[in-house]
């Protein structure tokens, strides 16, 4: 018998972002999903988070609608650190940034036995939750005159950047020992890759739990942007309902 069609609550992501400067909610609505078609499944999804991916895809695109669903754990700066920069046990790695992103790549730091993972951020409050990961140092920018990324080795850039972002830097930087590298999904391939992840998490090798900071249902998703947007979450979970 072929399955019906159903309905699903999503999120108008635009009237968000005109609530960055219009202080107004944005708002979730029910749409009809067609049943899947020749080649397709349907899959029910129970819990899902935020990225600021989110955001930066769609301000670029200007989309009105998007499904919401990450994994919890960031295998974007995991897999960064574990198959991108490769770092050897008892080399140093330093992390720039301890969002949630930064802290899956100290996770991998961590996995591959760092001895020691310099955290690098501009928010003080964050370098006490880093040490979870591993971090074993902090750095503040605001706390020194010279530039803290001065330094030889892999620098891996990883993460969806902004529409204006851009950077620049003079060819001699590259030519003293140095590396640039970027990544996309920490290079993991899902088909293949995703169930090794996986078993390391069932086998506590590697620790997500400890990503998750907030839970609220979606239905009040305006909050969990406010708590990804202010700092306060590593990932907040929201539960689906139904």
């Amino acid at each position: 018998m072929p399955l019906p069609c159903i309905k699903c609550s999503i999120f108008d992501l635009i009237c968000w972002i005109d609530r960055l400067t219009s202080k107004e909610a944005g708002v979730i609505e029910e749409v009809e999903v067609a049943p899947p078609q020749t080649n397709e499944v349907r899959v029910k999804i129970l819990f899902t988070s935020l990225c600021h991916t989110d955001v930066y895809f769609w301000e670029a695109r200007g989309r009105h609608h998007c499904f919401l669903a990450y994994l919890v754990t960031k295998l974007e700066g995991l897999g960064a650190t574990l198959n991108v920069a490769k770092p050897k046990k008892g080399q140093s790695v330093a992390v720039f940034g301890m969002g949630a992103v930064g802290l899956a790549a100290a996770e991998g730091a961590r996995m591959a036995g760092a001895s020691r993972i310099i955290g690098v951020d501009l928010n003080p409050s964050r370098f006490e939750e880093a040490k979870k990961f591993g971090v074993t140092e902090f750095v503040n920018p605001k706390d020194h005159d010279k530039p803290v990324q001065e330094g030889w080795g892999v620098a891996v850039l990883v993460g969806v950047p902004s529409k204006d972002d851009a950077f620049k830097t003079h060819p001699i930087n590259l030519l003293n020992e140095r590396t640039l590298k970027g990544t996309f999904f920490g290079n993991y391939k899902p088909r293949s890759d995703i169930p090794d992840v996986v078993e390391k998490y069932m086998n506590k090798e590697l620790e997500l739990d400890k990503f998750i900071t907030h839970s609220v249902p979606f239905s009040e998703i305006n909050k969990a942007f406010d708590y990804m947007l202010h700092g306060k979450a590593i990932r907040c979970i929201m539960t689906m309902g139904g």
